[in-house]
């Protein structure tokens, strides 16, 4: 395996010359006296989510509201794509419900958030869950319902719910 700071031989001297090996860099020497270049941040370029309108979907809040529909129609959505794990249960799966989007009467598209312990982190940290129908996939509807909550959590995932 070559290095890419080691030396490679040149080719083979002419016959009749002195028979020295020289060597030669693999990359060329960078000038010392020019000024180096800041390295740059480059963060990936996301396109703008769609508005609801454009993916003809009306997106309903569920974070810390106890909408009795809402959580039906989570509930069923869940069980007709099979999507919770066994040993979850839905009702209490269905309190964490951020956002849901729904085409019509349908349910397309469900978020969840729950705030949990990491502990090697040793914060408290939102962990986010997003299911498409599959018919609704591939039209920057994740890229929407992600976007969308930052605004509509009143005040976040880290937001205490209020104490009964």
């Amino acid at each position: 395996m070559r290095w890419p700071w080691s030396r490679r031989p040149a080719p083979e001297a002419a016959p009749g010359s002195s028979g020295s090996v020289s060597f030669e860099p693999v990359r060329p020497r960078r000038n010392l006296e020019e000024p180096r270049a800041r390295a740059e941040t480059r963060l990936p370029v996301y396109p703008e989510p769609p508005s609801p309108a454009q993916l003809g979907v009306d997106l309903r809040v569920g974070w810390l509201r106890s909408d009795p529909a809402i959580e039906a129609d989570v509930k069923q959505f869940w069980t007709r794509w099979g999507l919770l794990p066994q040993g979850v249960d839905p009702d209490q799966r269905v309190k964490e419900v951020v956002l849901a989007a729904y085409a019509g009467d349908r349910l397309v598209a469900v978020s969840t958030a729950v705030v949990e312990l990491v502990p090697f982190l040793r914060s408290k940290m939102a962990v986010y869950r997003c299911a498409m129908d599959p018919e609704h996939r591939r039209q920057f509807m994740s890229v929407l319902i992600t976007a969308t909550p930052s605004g509509c959590w009143n005040g976040g995932p880290w937001r205490r719910p209020p104490r009964k």
